[in-house]
């Protein structure tokens, strides 16, 4: 890609030079390519800040996401543990062990 580019920005520096040398015959052209020059360079740093915008979008919803999944996997592991006794020593194996304890 950046070959082409180069070989692109060349030819317009010759017709640039051209129009210099013959300006009733290439001045036209010699236009037509600075115009397509500078339009492609402000398309070009358009084009990288809307992809910038774009991926700051994409990693606040994916940061979103990614939240909302690791609290619904605490919720599911406090859940478990709570049912088989291992959190805060209620219910489960741990209760029965007290009991024959005492």
């Amino acid at each position: 890609v950046m070959g082409l580019v180069c070989y692109l920005v060349i030819g317009l520096e010759w017709l640039l030079l051209s129009a210099i040398i013959n300006p009733v015959c290439f001045l036209p052209y010699a236009t037509g390519a600075g115009t397509f020059l500078a339009y492609s360079n402000k398309k070009m740093a358009e084009l990288k800040k809307l992809r910038a915008t774009f991926y700051d979008q994409i990693n606040v919803y994916l940061e979103k996401i990614l939240d909302e999944k690791v609290l619904q996997a605490i919720n599911i592991s406090l859940t478990a543990a709570t049912a088989y006794g291992i959190f805060k020593g209620k219910g489960g194996d741990s209760s029965k062990k007290k009991k024959k304890d005492e």
